[in-house]
């Protein structure tokens, strides 16, 4: 969750761009990890819940990734670090009111840095990253771990991560273009993360919290791959760099546009 100020609408408009695909693959492109079959890999589901989307002025206040392997047709949980970290400030109502994190578990959570350099020794050196418009938290992350020193693991994240990233909304946007158009009666098109669930049929009822947006996300992966047409020849058997190419470009550009015109909080 980002909530968003109108006083940051222009440093958010110096990141209204796509990021393209480049054929970076950690290791040897014939045996990184990109190469190994996706009924093989192991991914990572991300997510951050912050004070707000300026990480020069506001907070991380949640954590969470979890490991996933495919087992029996489906992906499952192998391990997690989920934390609550102390902003050292008081939460918004509205961070209050749509997350539903009191004010003592974060009182109580670890301090940032220590949350962040938790986190990366998780992920690991070379992780397949899981999300749901993950670039806005992943940016969010290298720009905080630059912050703290931390410049080694902030130029994996900038350099290499991003192109190791399945991002539900490119991958439903490949399969459905029709979820890009506003249909009557929404506000915004099908591929928001409140929208999206439920044109998949997926219940999205529970706290807009990290770990619930991870396994929300899991599920939309778990659906979208069911759809994909036969003829593009994608299965679990395929490489994890085929279905990155097949998805295409994760984008922030419609996102930051519509933070940068409106300065509006969002979700």
């Amino acid at each position: 969750m980002v909530q968003i100020s109108t006083n940051m609408a222009p440093y958010y408009r110096g990141i209204n761009r796509v990021t393209q695909r480049q054929p970076v693959f950690a290791g040897n492109a014939n045996n990184g990890p990109l190469s190994v079959p996706l009924k093989d890999a192991e991914l990572i589901g991300f997510d951050m819940e912050m004070t707000g989307f300026n990480p020069k002025q506001e907070s991380i206040i949640q954590i969470a990734a979890i490991k996933y392997r495919f087992k029996n047709g489906q992906l499952q949980e192998v391990g997690s670090r989920i934390h609550f970290v102390n902003p050292h400030r008081e939460l918004s109502p509205y961070t209050r009111r749509l997350t539903e994190i009191k004010q003592n578990e974060v009182d109580h959570g670890l301090e940032e840095k220590d949350a962040l350099a938790e986190l990366v020794r998780f992920m690991g050196p070379h992780p397949i990253i899981l999300g749901h418009y993950p670039i806005l938290d992943l940016e969010y992350l290298w720009r905080k771990l630059e912050q703290y020193g931390m410049h080694q693991e902030a130029d994996r994240f900038k350099n290499d991560y991003i192109h190791h990233t399945i991002d539900v909304n490119a991958l439903a946007r490949r399969i459905h273009p029709e979820y890009a158009q506003i249909p009557p009666g929404y506000s915004e098109d099908l591929l928001s993360t409140e929208n999206l669930p439920k044109v998949l049929g997926i219940d999205n009822t529970g706290k807009h919290q990290a770990s619930n947006d991870v396994e929300i996300t899991r599920k939309i992966f778990q659906k979208l791959m069911a759809q994909i047409p036969r003829q593009e020849h994608l299965t679990w058997d395929s490489p994890v760099k085929d279905l990155l190419g097949y998805q295409g470009p994760i984008a922030t550009g419609r996102i930051c546009k519509h933070i940068a015109n409106t300065g509006l909080d969002i979700a």
